[in-house]
């Protein structure tokens, strides 16, 4: 009954919407900032992902993940905005952890002093998101047998307590750390330049935001093997290099409802994906919802509490997180709690006359 009672909460708070800095325009000089702390684990699970994700080692398989996002915000005049975004979200990711670094700018340019006639406050934001990691290397033999069957369907390679067997024999490989891991994923990173347009409408407590845009990205990443796995396997550079580029349309809203010291945010996003080759090609859309309850400390101060939910994962969020050989994951959900404050103040008495 308890964990029926934490899931309805936090899905009921996933249909609201995390504090969103950037959708509107700071006044002259405003500068607010954001920081959140975030998390899943066996207590705080969103979508049953414990059970149904994280007894798995296969490529892919995604699990607990905690991590810290800090935004900035300024105006620089009454038309013109400026904001920085920086995520850092440490996720295990099958037997080992990946750390990824998300880095987002972007300019935000109301329209209506330039555009006459316009039914509703209009912006344009243009900006680059990048997200990378560190290579990591995998070590689990269950792991390393889904990913070399990925790479060479059929082979009868296989790694079994640190080593690898093949055609009879069994190799160690070691130095002075120990058993040196046969493969690694490394290279991870992905860049994409995006526009969209902001629509706003207020009304007496509350304003719905509505957005959409387009985006193209570019992806590195490789599979890295052993010199000696390398030369077994005789594997050319297609079946380790996932470099690729694609394209992605993306629509959504944000909804806040302000009830006396109380804000009430909901929102949703779709992205679709297209250009994606034939054998990367499988799911290409995610739906995205973010929620968050807040309560203002003062004008300057508010903190909240919410979470954000994806339908198909990391797609289109982490791009580089999706190749052929994980594409058959992201049919899973995922999500994760937030909790943090926001922070605005004016920086026009800084002004030196």
């Amino acid at each position: 009954m308890k964990k029926i009672a934490t899931t309805f909460l936090l899905l009921t708070i996933s249909f609201l919407s995390a504090n969103e800095i950037g959708l509107n325009l700071l006044n002259e000089r405003e500068l607010k900032t954001k920081l959140n702390y975030n998390k899943i684990n066996d207590t705080i699970d969103v979508f049953n992902i414990k059970e149904s994700e994280l007894g798995s080692v296969n490529v892919g398989s995604i699990g607990d993940a905690s991590g810290l996002d800090i935004s900035l915000g300024y105006g620089i005049d009454s038309y013109n905005s400026i904001y920085y975004n920086f995520e850092y979200l440490s996720i295990n990711y099958g037997d080992t952890e990946l750390k990824n670094k998300k880095h987002e700018i972007f300019g935000k340019i109301n329209l209506n002093p330039y555009i006459e006639n316009l039914l509703l406050p209009l912006s344009v934001d243009l900006g680059f998101t990048h997200n990378s990691s560190d290579d990591i290397s995998l070590k689990n033999d269950s792991f390393l047998n889904s990913m070399i069957q990925k790479i060479r369907p059929g082979t009868t390679m296989v790694f079994k307590d640190g080593g690898v067997s093949y055609k009879g024999s069994t190799l160690y490989i070691v130095n002075r750390g120990g058993i040196v891991p046969f493969m690694k994923i490394a290279n991870m990173s992905d860049l994409s330049f995006f526009i969209r347009a902001v629509g706003n409408l207020e009304f007496q407590n509350s304003i719905l935001n509505l957005y959409a845009g387009v985006k193209t990205t570019s992806i590195e990443s490789d599979i890295v093997l052993h010199n000696i796995i390398q030369d077994i396997l005789n594997v050319e550079i297609e079946g380790t290099d996932l470099k690729r580029d694609e394209e992605s349309i993306f629509f959504g809203f944000n909804y806040v409802y302000n009830y006396q010291d109380f804000l009430f945010e909901g929102g949703y996003e779709y992205l679709n994906i297209f250009g994606r080759e034939d054998n990367v090609k499988l799911t290409d859309d995610n739906h995205i919802f973010k929620g968050s309850i807040s309560r203002k400390l003062n004008d300057k101060i508010t903190v909240f509490i919410g979470g954000k939910a994806m339908l198909h994962q990391f797609n289109g969020v982490i791009p580089y997180l999706y190749n052929r050989y994980t594409k058959n994951r992201y049919t899973k959900k995922y999500g994760y709690a937030k909790i943090g404050f926001i922070y605005s103040f004016d920086t026009s008495v800084l002004r030196v006359y």
